[in-house]
């Protein structure tokens, strides 16, 4: 249900709905009342927070293009003391919240409203959160710190990041805005990256490879070059689809500038794991848009291949003959036993939410080689090792579900004549979903706005345009 600057009317539209306001307005102040008396700082936020609601309520979308801004910048924080939230999960969860109290009000007064909310996924989520909660509560010590977990970030990706874009976005136009932020957002990132690179002939101490590096003392993507290389992954389908789509030769130059940028960073991050992603994206984007000319396909391919062989030479120098590479290896060698103890000793229902680095921090021989505990090197193992078989088996159905639902979606629309630009979308949108989720394999970032708002807004694509064609059909 795609929210409009009315709010407040909503609220004075029947006697129902003015009840209902006049309850939460007492709630809100006694609850701000207490805390007043016990910090008034605490006030102050409050206040600031039910504001931050309120706006959201009215202007949900605003919500979901800064989010699409912010949503790689997970050093982007608000702290305080021991409190920190990246920008991307404090607006979502202010934005949800708002939207949550709108949908309220609406269905006080228009019960009929329940059908148009869109549970996509919703049967999955609840099986994870059940399998999350059984297994927190078997964790012998801190199974408060477990719950804690499950809220945040177990729950917490697939009702702001997930569900929250579903509701929200109704119309093309809004996706559109939403691609256009996201690929000028990772243009952003390409040329930080590049910066990066730029220094590592200046700086010994930096690697000869695009990376994130300090600004003003504060590297906003968090200090590994998997960090760019997946931003990269996201946007270059997108970036395909938008130059399918501008019609002015200037628009078309910039944008394919843009992707050849992209492509460049990705290149040279020298990420084993974007490299794969970008050769998956690669080879699905052959198989569905060029499957009748596979061989002239293959000879462009090959051909591209010998005039980036320089890179990809280097490439293979840095994977095996370096000692950063040697060094994450053996790390990732590491966790791995960790995971798959973790798995032994609790196959079904796992250790714990969030008890892998716990787990890590108890092996000796990590702590000796490698100092502080880092989390699982992939979903697979941070989820086997924590919620056991039965957790990775819905985590996974909700990954396929992604894949699925987006590729049933493009099927409809390519069986339509004249609408290729809509099919490549959707095509799009598959290659996107197909990369991130890729990348989820090998990197220690899973539950995260960084992968799971993307993913977000291609199933909200994918489902607005099954809606517009299933309607066609009927109609």
């Amino acid at each position: 249900m795609e929210s409009s600057p009315s709010f407040f009317t909503l609220i004075r539209s029947s006697v129902r709905t003015r009840v209902l306001a006049t309850f939460f307005i007492v709630v809100w102040a006694i609850i701000g009342i207490v805390l007043l008396t016990i910090e008034p700082l605490y006030f102050f936020i409050w206040c600031l927070a039910l504001i931050c609601v309120i706006f959201f309520a009215s202007f949900a979308i605003t919500a979901l293009y800064a989010m699409a801004i912010f949503h790689p910048f997970l050093e982007l924080q608000m702290v305080y003391g021991s409190f920190n939230v990246p920008f991307v999960d404090m607006i979502g969860l202010f934005a949800f919240i708002g939207w949550t109290i709108r949908t309220v009000f609406t269905l006080v007064d228009a019960p009929s409203a329940w059908k148009h909310i869109r549970w996509w996924g919703a049967p999955l989520f609840c099986a994870w959160i059940i399998v999350a909660c059984i297994s927190a509560f078997r964790v012998p010590v801190d199974q408060l710190l477990s719950l804690k977990y499950v809220l945040r970030p177990l729950g917490f990706f697939y009702l702001i990041f997930v569900f929250f874009p579903l509701n929200i976005i109704q119309s093309k136009k809004t996706l559109h805005y939403l691609l256009y932020i996201l690929f000028g957002v990772s243009i952003v990132i390409a040329l930080y990256g590049l910066y990066g690179f730029g220094l590592s002939f200046i700086n010994p101490n930096i690697p000869r490879r695009v990376s994130p590096v300090s600004l003003f003392g504060f590297t906003p993507l968090g200090g590994s070059h998997n960090m760019i290389s997946d931003s990269m992954i996201v946007t270059i389908p997108i970036g395909l689809y938008l130059l399918s789509k501008v019609r002015k030769i200037q628009h078309q130059k910039w944008i394919f500038l843009g992707l050849l940028l992209m492509i460049s960073t990705t290149l040279f991050t020298f990420s084993r794991t974007g490299w794969l992603a970008l050769l998956i994206e690669l080879f699905i984007f052959i198989i569905f848009e060029f499957r009748c000319h596979i061989q002239k396909m293959i000879r462009y391919t090959l051909a591209t291949f010998f005039i980036i062989l320089p890179v990809v030479l280097y490439m293979f120098y840095f994977s095996f003959g370096t000692e950063i590479v040697s060094s994450s290896n053996y790390n990732r060698s590491l966790l791995n036993d960790v995971a798959w103890e973790m798995f032994r000793d609790a196959p079904f229902f796992g250790t714990g939410p969030g008890t892998f680095m716990t787990h890590v921090s108890l092996n000796h021989i990590y702590i000796v080689e490698f100092g502080a505990p880092l989390d699982a090197h992939g979903f697979i193992q941070k989820v086997g090792g924590e919620l056991g078989l039965f957790g990775l088996i819905i985590y996974i159905g909700l990954l396929a579900y992604v894949v699925y639902t987006i590729y049933h979606a493009y099927r409809l629309v390519r069986m339509k004549e004249g609408e290729e630009t809509d099919a490549f979308l959707l095509l799009s949108l598959l290659l996107l979903a197909c990369g991130s989720i890729f990348t989820q394999l090998f990197q220690t970032s899973y539950f995260v706005g960084k992968i799971w708002f993307p993913l977000g807004i291609a199933v909200a694509g994918a489902l607005l345009m099954q809606k517009k064609y299933s309607l066609k059909r009927n109609g």
